[in-house]
Formats: structure tokens, C-alpha cells, sequence
């Protein structure tokens, strides 16, 4: 009997609570109606963003031909061709008060430096900086926001800024990898010096990603008359060391011979290995002797490295 009535007790406790029937009514309509809220916020974004798209769309299909016309504009055009160029630069200047419009003239810009050279190329250039498009990209780089200080360098140096140089240097060490990694491809392939500048003050590791796009810029520098890279052979970082020797052997700078033959008592055993590449390259026979001392001092792979060397 006792057992049955804890039965009963346990049952009474776990028994289902009434709920009133307005109550279940009164929770239906509230779900109905968020979710025909929700669903209809929804809509209203979704034809919102798709009708900016659209606006945003046309509009490039306006701009889009006009700039062409300012790119190809010669310095042969007549009265009137120099008349409208002229008016339709102001027409423009109107036009980019808006910033829609302003942002938009700006991506057709860097879309279209990616197909043009020559003239054509420098004009753009010119006509990015004409419309000031330049001093929004110089006011990401004071931004606390890593990714649209950036996208400021990133600008700058597609647009060819020159006058952005000295501000994006200060950036050669900074802590993001991102932004560094940015500002050193900007300062190379703004000024000439930049490869010294970059060099002589990055105190970071220098990733074959990085040597291979910075070699690439200085190919494609033209007149590009490259500095003596054996100052750099004695630096504190391994990387720019390592850098400098592959820039020597790329220039083929044989005057750097000696100096690359003291980098075989180099305490590390790549860059010892890179400047035993280097002789082997320049043919090197003073640098023999130094190669049989140092023999004795390295490891396996450097021996290995030494012995290919003598062998040619």
C-alpha cells in the first residue's frame, strides 16, 4: 500500500500542466506574426540590395565609356575635342560628390590599369590623381583597421603614387604580416631606392613568396639600374642575406666575388650553402682555398654542398 501511494505521489508530480486554450491561441498568432515579419524583412532587404546593385551597374555603364574617351584623348585633338575634355572633367568633378559615384570611378580605375600600358596607362594615373581619388587612399593609411590600411597600400602602389613612399615605408615592420608584407612590395615599386630602403631597415623573415614578387617588380622596372647588393651581405638578418645573394647571382654582380667568399665562415649553414652556390655560378677559383678550410667546420649537407662545388 505504501508502494502505491509513492506511485501516485511520483505520477502527481510528473503530471502535465493545464494550459489554457487562449493562451495556445494567443502563442500562435505571436509566431505567425514574426515569422511573416521576419520572412518580410527579408524581402524588403533583398529588393533593396538588388535595386543598389542595378543603380550601381548603371551607372558604371555610363562612366565606363567617358573614361575611356579621357585615356585615349591625344594631344593632337582639336579646338573643340580639347573644349569637351575639358567640360567633361567638370561634369565629373560634380559627378563624384556623391560617394557612390566616387567609389565606382575609382574601380573602374583599378580594373582598368590591369589591361593598359604605355601612354594610355600613365594617363590613368594621371587622371586618379586629377579627381584626388589618391587622398581617400592616403586617409586608409591612418586608419586603426588593419584590412583598409591595406587596402590603402594596396591602391597607392597599383595607382602608382610615388608621393606615398615616405608614409608607407614607416610600415616595412609593422607587427601584421599583412600590412609589412604590403608595405615592402609598395616601397620597392614606388621609388627606385626602395629595394635599399627595404633591405637596410626590415627586421623580419623574407618568404620565397616575397624574394620572387619583389625580383618580379625589379624586371619590370624600367631603366631600373640596380645598387651594389654585396653592402647587404653582412647584415644581422639571415633573410636579407640570403636575399642580397640571390640578387647578385640575378644581376650577375661579379664584383662582389671577395664578399661572397667571407660568407663561407657564416656561423649559418644556409647562407653558407647560398654563397657556395654563388661561386660555383661566378666560377670563383680564389674562393678554393677558403672552400677546403671550411670543409672541415660544416655540416654534411654543407660538404656535400663544397665538394659539388670544387668538382666543377
Amino acid at each position: 500500500m505504501y508502494r502505491t501511494e509513492l506511485t501516485y505521489n511520483i505520477f502527481s508530480l510528473l503530471s502535465i500542466p493545464k494550459i489554457h486554450t487562449d493562451l495556445l491561441w494567443d502563442l500562435s498568432v505571436l509566431f505567425g506574426s514574426l515569422c511573416i515579419l521576419y520572412f518580410g524583412f527579408i524581402f524588403f532587404f533583398r529588393n533593396r540590395l538588388s535595386a543598389k546593385s542595378q543603380n550601381i551597374s548603371e551607372r558604371r555603364k555610363q562612366l565606363t565609356p567617358i573614361i575611356s574617351n579621357f585615356l585615349f584623348h591625344g594631344e593632337d585633338a582639336t579646338k573643340e575635342e580639347n573644349y569637351e575634355y575639358v567640360e567633361l572633367k567638370v561634369e565629373i568633378r560634380e559627378f563624384i560628390k556623391d560617394p557612390i559615384n566616387r567609389s565606382i570611378l575609382k574601380e573602374i580605375l583599378l580594373d582598368l590599369q590591369r589591361d593598359l600600358t604605355g601612354d594610355a596607362r600613365r594617363r590613368l594615373f594621371s587622371l586618379y590623381k586629377d579627381f584626388d581619388l589618391h587622398l581617400d587612399a592616403f586617409a586608409k593609411l591612418n586608419s586603426w583597421r588593419w584590412e583598409i590600411v591595406t587596402k590603402g597600400i594596396v591602391e597607392l602602389t597599383q595607382m602608382q603614387v610615388e608621393e606615398a613612399y615616405l608614409q608607407i615605408k614607416k610600415f616595412i615592420n609593422h607587427k601584421r604580416s599583412v600590412i609589412r608584407r604590403h608595405a615592402q612590395i609598395a616601397t620597392v615599386s614606388l621609388k627606385s631606392e626602395g629595394i635599399g630602403q627595404f633591405l637596410d631597415t626590415t627586421r623580419y623573415p623574407i618568404s620565397e613568396w616575397q624574394q620572387i614578387k619583389i625580383l618580379e617588380i625589379l624586371r619590370n622596372k624600367k631603366d631600373y639600374i640596380p645598387p651594389s647588393f654585396g653592402v647587404w651581405l653582412t647584415s644581422k638578418n639571415k633573410d636579407v642575406v640570403l636575399f642580397a645573394l640571390r640578387l647578385i647571382r640575378h644581376y650577375n654582380q661579379t664584383d662582389t666575388n671577395a664578399s661572397v667568399t667571407e660568407l663561407l665562415k657564416h656561423r649559418n649553414e644556409e647562407v653558407k650553402q647560398a654563397a657556395i652556390e654563388c661561386i660555383k655560378e661566378f666560377g670563383i677559383v680564389d674562393a678554393i682555398p677558403t672552400l677546403m678550410a671550411a670543409f672541415k667546420k660544416s655540416k654534411r649537407d654543407t660538404r656535400i654542398f663544397i665538394l659539388d662545388a670544387i668538382g666543377t
